[in-house]
């Protein structure tokens, strides 16, 4: 089949360069990204109004929609909000680091960062994802959230504030695959893809 056309502003850059995948070439595989593009294809309802910024307490994966909220796996027990937060800040200006219960975290070694911007979230996602800046023995897990957490100082700040219309795609999804996947379902293309 031809490859989809480039997206609407005419910026092809990093843009789609044909099906590359055997579920973008055919019939959606169960899981794949075409498969989610399919469903939130036939949910999907151009007039109807933005949701609401919705509570997190988790990443949401390697594709999910991206707010200005990130989570952090695998940290160093002893690890303090302050130096975690003057990490992060290094890379992107933080609002507000989230651990325990009252961010709705169980585990030990989570936390949840909230940045002023998602282009902030994104500059510390790829700064630190897989780095040990800490030290420790593994890796830093690091996964964009689709909301921000129930005791946010930035959700009082902004009520009525809607969800984030930005997508995180991750390195383990190709984001030539995600545009087909989205293209084959129907949906309106992203305006540029940023790397």
């Amino acid at each position: 089949p031809p490859p989809p056309p480039p997206p609407p502003d005419g910026n092809n850059s990093g843009g789609p360069s044909g099906p590359t995948s055997s579920a973008a070439a055919g019939a959606a595989a169960p899981g794949s990204a075409a498969a989610a593009a399919a469903a939130a294809a036939a949910a999907y309802n151009p007039a109807a109004p933005p949701p609401p910024t919705p509570v997190v307490a988790r990443g949401g994966g390697p594709i999910t929609r991206a707010d200005c909220c990130l989570w952090f796996g695998c940290l160093p027990p002893a690890l303090t909000e302050s130096a975690l937060g003057g990490e992060c800040g290094r890379h992107g200006a933080v609002d507000s680091v989230h651990v325990g219960p009252a961010a709705g975290l169980s585990a030990k070694g989570e936390a949840l960062v909230v940045f002023k911007s998602v282009q902030d979230a994104a500059l510390c996602a790829e700064a630190l994802a897989g780095e040990r800046p800490f030290g420790g023995t593994r890796p830093l897990a690091v996964e964009f959230c689709a909301g921000l957490p129930a005791d946010c100082p930035m959700r009082a700040r902004t009520p009525g504030r809607v969800a984030s219309m930005f997508v995180w795609c991750g390195v383990a999804v190709a984001p030539e695959d995600l545009v087909s996947a989205i293209s084959m379902a129907g949906l309106p293309g992203p305006s540029r893809l940023l790397r």
